[in-house]
């Protein structure tokens, strides 16, 4: 989808920036093949919403408000879930947002043998990290992690 719908970056044109609202919505036949139907309906009303409230978005993102509380006024406004809101507040450059990404609840509720808080738990293992947090769980190696954790319960080593 970046490398699509993107514009091209001027310092390396082989590379994109993630593509705005506008840019996905001209691309609308192009998700729809690209994607399963449920998913690219999902971005086309992302990118709608976007669109059609961005002074709202634009008002909101300017305030100085901690990162949780910048989500939970966009996910009301977008009516977005945790997993997506994750990826809005990168692209608006909330590094300090630490996401509820699918790899983070596999994580967490591997070494937690179940444990249903995810979010307290990323909190307190990426909140040290801060203002860079979010970025950290979007870059960490929960390859390993699991691999680690399984062995680990499993009474390997």
């Amino acid at each position: 989808m970046v490398d699509h719908f993107g514009d091209p970056l001027p310092s390396n044109p082989t590379r994109h920036a993630f593509p705005t609202p506008q840019q996905i919505l001209l691309g609308d036949n192009i998700l729809r093949e690209a994607f399963p139907s449920n998913i690219a309906r999902k971005l086309i009303r992302v990118a709608e919403k976007f669109s059609s409230k961005v002074k709202r978005i634009e008002g909101l993102t300017q305030e100085e408000c901690p990162a949780d509380a910048l989500a939970a006024k966009l996910a009301k406004l977008l009516n977005l879930g945790p997993e997506t809101m994750g990826l809005v507040m990168l692209s608006l450059g909330r590094y300090d947002y630490i996401p509820a990404t699918l790899r983070l609840q596999q994580h967490t509720r591997l070494s937690n043998k179940g444990h249903r808080n995810i979010m307290r738990d990323a909190q307190a293992m990426f909140e040290p990290l801060q203002p860079w947090g979010g970025l950290a769980c979007w870059l960490w190696d929960w390859s390993s992690a699991d691999t680690a954790e399984a062995n680990a319960l499993a009474g390997g080593t």
